[in-house]
């Protein structure tokens, strides 16, 4: 049985480097309660993968039932790295009382950079964008949403 209700609102899911994403917020308990704080991330990671050969044998000694040995095919070792490109952090109602029925709600202004990378996706490298807020409140689990967005270069 949930006693909470938490709503959030992008203006757009799409925007263009230097633009303002308005992310509304929206929270009400249906009974009195302790929040100790919101954060919002406005979050850019890069996710790129590689590649290595593994060192193999190319004939094995094993006989099959031809009596030859097989071949076995070079391996490949795949590995995927992350890291954050961009992160700016927004925090809100740090130690509230909240009463039953009684609605929080903010509006914020996240400001892309002029200089904002494009979200792209390719085979092995994404850049991707998103805007991710988590609840802190009393003795309730940390309420957790991402929100993709995509970046887009601005119209000449």
């Amino acid at each position: 049985m949930t006693f909470t209700t938490l709503i959030a609102r992008l203006s757009t899911h799409t925007v263009n480097p230097g633009d303002v994403l308005t992310c509304e917020l929206k929270f009400v308990s249906w009974r009195n309660l302790s929040v100790h704080r919101v954060r919002v991330d406005l979050h850019a990671i890069e996710r790129y993968t590689m590649s290595s050969r593994m060192p193999s044998t190319s004939i094995s000694s094993m006989p099959t039932a031809g009596g030859k040995g097989r071949v076995i095919p070079s391996r490949t070792k795949l590995t995927t790295k992350t890291q954050t490109v961009f992160v700016r952090t927004f925090r809100l109602w740090e130690d509230e009382k909240l009463k039953a029925f009684e609605p929080l709600t903010a509006a914020l202004e996240l400001k892309f950079p002029k200089d904002a990378p494009y979200t792209f996706a390719a085979t092995n490298n994404q850049l991707l964008w998103r805007v991710i807020i988590r609840f802190y409140a009393g003795a309730m689990p940390i309420w957790r949403k991402v929100i993709p967005i995509v970046v887009t270069p601005a119209d000449k």
